[in-house]
């Protein structure tokens, strides 16, 4: 379980707009916090490619990170889930595109 992996997750059921379900999300927190803590820091994602109109989302083409069509990382959705609701990790994401998601990530919260 390391930074940069993409997971499938279950997120349970939603609450409004809430991404709900099982689906892939990318595990965004340092890899020197995830042994001493029971919970992980994760961005779901979806295939509804609508949503790159949102100015916190970051393009994943299929094939990149394990799922199998063009997915949506959708920054604004940071949240942190137990490590029990990762059931499998699907794939990794590139160094070029966790930089452009850490970079959203960063605008998305002001900093």
């Amino acid at each position: 379980m390391k930074r940069g992996e993409v997971w499938l997750v279950d997120f349970g059921v939603p609450s409004g707009p809430e991404q709900a379900g099982r689906r892939p999300a990318l595990l965004f927190q340092h890899d020197s916090l995830t042994p001493g803590l029971t919970t992980v820091l994760v961005i779901p994602l979806t295939t509804n490619l609508r949503r790159l109109q949102l100015p916190c989302t970051v393009k994943i083409p299929s094939g990149e990170a394990g799922p199998d069509r063009d997915s949506v990382v959708l920054c604004h959705q940071l949240q942190a889930r137990g490590k029990l609701r990762l059931l499998e990790r699907i794939g990794e994401l590139p160094l070029d595109l966790l930089s452009e998601v850490e970079e959203c990530v960063l605008d998305t919260v002001g900093l």
